[in-house]
């Protein structure tokens, strides 16, 4: 061992030693001198080697100081990285939410605009409802005058012959004279004064046809009427020019609209007749034509003059009411359109003020989203700022240690500087004892004593080597320890938490079984429910069937509803028209001196006396005629079923708005899952677009109010590209476009599989790199197969399998060798 060699090497050194000093006693004080130098020397080579250890040692350290201080140095530069990153993302986060501000204040306003439209539109409703009805209500007050006037005007007669006209009984019949001719309101009642009883005159195609009439009323015991046929009649009436006085408007015919081929029954009826304004034109043309006034005065050529008040006309030219009830028509259906208009326009707004409710609720809740990521984000930048300041404070301390450390390497520096001048001074005094030695035995021995000296003094600097080492195992050894201290002691809290973590995992296993338990049963309850809603659907469809069975029998009994309305106002309008022609009619019978006599006691009438009697009553009750003597009855009958109608349609009506408000629910339902659905796919599309190509790209609805009943577009911008439609862009655009699309479906909604088939097809390589991070990014939650041909494709792949064609057109599974 080193130690026996030093043992062995001083044992000889003193034999030399001792042999030197028999050798020559008068050298032994040069010789002690020489030693003592020589130890001198030793000593100080001695204490210059352990200051050299020392500052390897110190050099040591601060190599270590020097690698703690790059690595907080690198933590610290991490850490403020992660704040700049902090802050970014704190930035960002407040501008999307003054994003969503903005556009909740815009949505506000715009439902503002919406909600004061709506409320403009609703009484301007109200009031083109209100004007309709009162139309309708007219209109049927009209349209009852109409038919009370048909019921009224014709004597029983003339309504049989009218009734076998549209019964087809009796082919060959226009019809009456009130019925065929249209005037203008301000000459009706002069017309209907000159043309007078000849108003129910029954015009025909020939004589024959009104033979065949007469025969059919003898045959009915309708009574009588005079008929026009065209091919006999004859109008020896002229025409020459009108006096020129003012008033005189004209001849009568001229005033009246017909088909030209009835053009010999209105010269009958209406002759030779002359309209003036007044009573006064008249009389100044009295004896030279017939007149008639604008007031009905009647005058004749031989001098005659008929007026006074009127009752009631009987009968109309059927043009006047029935041009006001056109028109009435045509304001019925103006007014209708107006008020479908108004409310599609409010229903409209409704459901714009609905979508932008579910609009500025989503940015309500992206708003709350953001807040508590700015919070988080928050409370990292305030760890990450703690850890910056404690790291710079270990960084101060180990620049303080490491000046420390400096000055002490200087020190010892100027003591290994001093330990070496005086090592050189010693060496030359022992070179001056060495000459003084030189002519005696010593030299050589001195020189055996010296190499046995160095021997000894390398086998001792080995020792001290090996000491050194040992010390730096000893530290080593005792900064492992520290090490393994700390290191136990981080096993034991790795181990706490272990145990912790353990019986977490205990608990959340056996939560684990609790919601695997509650889980079953929610999928036993969800298919229950798909059952449910199955059956739901079943029976909404069959609902909605329903409904629109009950909607037509609504809409069918809110029109027989009107009819019968309608018939009401006109039964009454009828009832009114008679009470006042009953009234009318006792008021003639009065003036005529109809009355039934008092025979006296004993006194018997004649035969004779009794049939003129007879044919007088059978006058009087044609006069009376026509009476429909069932009016009463009838009102009763309609009024009955006018009820009964009432209370079906408001059975209907009840079951009508319960079928709605299910539907409504139901609309509303599928309206607000499809929004949430399209509102987050089209989200994923933004940021996979962006993420794809560099550009920006959206979905947009056809129809923002009504999605179901319009389509979906893609507006795609990729960079540094304009917006251009789809069938303008590339293959590899198209691409691009479809596969964020398809991402955007499935980062909304998994599917479990996916198979693409040569996608990257029309893509460059840059671009199919992106699509390989993109679906490494979603393969976190699906399982995706590719079959592609390009190598970025193939090097992103988990798994790869080889394809090849053999032969005989046959494929073989092969090994891939990736590099």
């Amino acid at each position: 061992s080193v130690l026996a060699e030093v043992e062995a090497n001083e044992s000889e050194l003193m034999l030399i030693r001792k042999r030197i000093s028999e050798v020559d006693a008068k050298y032994a004080e040069t010789r002690d001198r020489l030693d003592e130098v020589r130890k001198k020397v030793e000593t100080a080579k001695s204490a210059k080697n352990e200051l050299q250890r020392e500052q390897d040692r110190l050099l040591d350290a601060i190599r270590r100081k020097n690698g703690e201080e790059g690595e907080i140095q690198s933590e610290i530069a991490d850490a403020e990285k992660s704040i700049t990153s902090v802050d970014a993302d704190t930035e960002d986060l407040k501008k999307e939410i003054s994003k969503c501000t903005e556009n909740i204040t815009t949505l506000i306003s715009d439902r503002s605009d919406l909600e004061r439209n709506g409320s403009k539109l609703k009484p301007e409703l109200d009031e083109v409802e209100k004007h309709l009805g009162e139309v309708y209500q007219e209109y049927a007050r009209a349209e009852a005058r109409v038919k009370a006037a048909e019921d009224l005007r014709y004597p029983h007669a003339v309504k049989t012959i009218l009734n076998a006209k549209d019964a087809r009984e009796l082919p060959g019949i226009y019809g009456t004279i009130a019925s065929l001719g249209r005037v203008e309101q301000s000459y009706a009642v002069s017309l209907e004064i000159a043309a007078g009883a000849r108003m129910q005159n029954i015009v025909v195609d020939s004589d024959a046809t009104a033979s065949h009439a007469i025969n059919f009323l003898k045959r009915k015991s309708a009574g009588r009427a005079t008929f026009l046929p065209l091919n006999k009649l004859k109008s020896n009436f002229s025409y020459g020019n009108l006096p020129d006085s003012e008033g005189v408007i004209d001849y009568a015919i001229n005033l009246v609209d017909f088909d030209p081929k009835l053009e010999k029954a209105f010269r009958y009826v209406f002759r030779d007749m002359v309209v003036v304004d007044t009573l006064g034109t008249a009389r100044e043309l009295i004896g030279k034509h017939n007149m008639v006034t604008l007031d009905g005065e009647l005058l004749t050529k031989a001098g005659a003059m008929t007026g006074g008040s009127r009752a009631d006309r009987g009968s109309h030219f059927a043009a006047m009411e029935q041009e006001k009830l056109v028109k009435l028509a045509e304001d019925i259906t103006e007014y209708d359109s107006r008020r479908k208009s108004l409310i599609d326009r409010v229903d409209s707004i409704d459901k714009h003020v609905l979508s932008i409710n579910s609009e500025i609720n989503e940015f309500e809740k992206e708003i709350a989203k953001k807040q508590l990521q700015i919070e988080e984000v928050a409370g990292r930048s305030e760890r990450l700022t703690a850890a910056i300041r404690n790291k710079k404070q270990a960084l101060e301390d180990i620049k303080v240690e490491r000046e420390g450390m400096r000055n002490q390497m200087d020190e010892i520096e100027g003591k290994i500087t001093a330990g070496a001048d005086q090592i050189r001074e010693l060496d030359n005094h022992i070179t001056e004892l060495e000459h003084e030695l030189a002519d005696s035995e010593i030299p050589a021995l001195n020189t055996q004593s010296d190499r046995i000296t160095s021997e000894i003094n390398r086998l001792r600097e080995r020792i001290r080597d090996i000491e050194t080492n040992i010390k730096s195992l000893i530290l080593e050894t005792e900064n492992t320890k520290t090490k393994l201290e700390t290191g136990n002691n981080r096993i034991k809290e790795l181990e706490e938490r272990k145990n912790d973590h353990r019986s977490k995992i205990t608990q959340y296993r056996e939560g684990i079984s609790v919601f695997e338990t509650k889980l079953e049963e929610k999928t036993e309850r969800a298919q229950q429910l798909d059952c449910e809603l199955s059956s739901l659907q079943e029976e909404r469809t069959e609902v909605q069937q329903q409904r629109e069975t009950a909607a037509t029998k609504l809409g069918e009994s809110e029109r027989q509803l009107d009819q019968v309305r309608w018939d009401a106002q006109a039964l009454e309008a009828t009832k009114d028209a008679l009470g006042e022609q009953i009234d009318m009619l006792r008021a003639e019978i009065e003036r005529s001196g109809i009355t039934e006599p008092i025979d006296e006691p004993g006194e018997i009438p004649t035969e004779e006396e009794v049939r003129t009697r007879i044919r007088g009553i059978d006058s009087a009750m044609e006069k009376l005629e026509p009476v429909n003597m069932r009016a009463l009855e009838e009102y009763e009958e309609v009024d009955a079923r006018v009820s009964t109608l009432k209370e079906r349609t408001d059975t209907l009506s009840v079951e009508r708005n319960e079928i709605i408000d299910r539907i409504d629910k139901y609309e509303t339902l599928k309206r607000q899952t499809f929004f949430e659905t399209f509102y987050n796919i089209n989200e994923n599309f933004r940021s996979i677009f962006a993420e794809l190509s560099g550009g920006s790209g959206e979905l947009i609805l056809e129809n923002n109010d009504d999605p179901f009943a319009g389509g979906m577009t893609i507006r795609a911008q990729p960079a540094d590209k304009t917006l251009q439609r789809l069938e303008a862009m590339s293959g590899g655009e198209k691409s691009l476009t479809a596969l964020a699309f398809i991402f955007a479906i499935q980062q909304h909604s998994p599917a479990p599989f996916y198979a693409f088939d040569e996608i990257d097809m029309f893509l460059d390589g840059a671009n199919v790199e992106r699509i390989a991070s993109r679906i490494e990014k979603s393969a976190k939650s699906a399982q995706f197969i590719i079959v592609t041909l390009r190598k970025p494709m193939i090097q992103a792949a988990d798994h790869t399998i080889g394809v090849a064609m053999q032969e005989n057109d046959i494929s073989s599974i092969t090994g891939v060798h990736l590099n």
